[in-house]
């Protein structure tokens, strides 16, 4: 399952959609970037790769996004 969601991330498409959505998600709960980043325990400038489709967050990043 892991190797499944590792290999639709790769997608440029998927990885730009999946950042769009979480940062949608971010303001609705009206935290900053920098919030949320402590929240996940990240630096900022990783939180804000992942939401412009830049990286891809680790699996145990994607399950505390999930929580949260």
């Amino acid at each position: 399952m892991v190797r499944e969601i590792v290999a639709v991330m790769q997608d440029q498409d998927i990885r730009k959609a999946f950042g769009l959505r979480l940062k949608e998600l971010r303001k609705q709960k009206g935290w900053t970037q920098k919030e949320l980043a402590n929240q996940l325990d990240i630096r900022f400038s990783h939180l804000n790769k992942y939401e412009s489709g830049m990286h891809i967050p680790p699996i145990e990043k994607l399950i505390q996004l999930a929580e949260l």
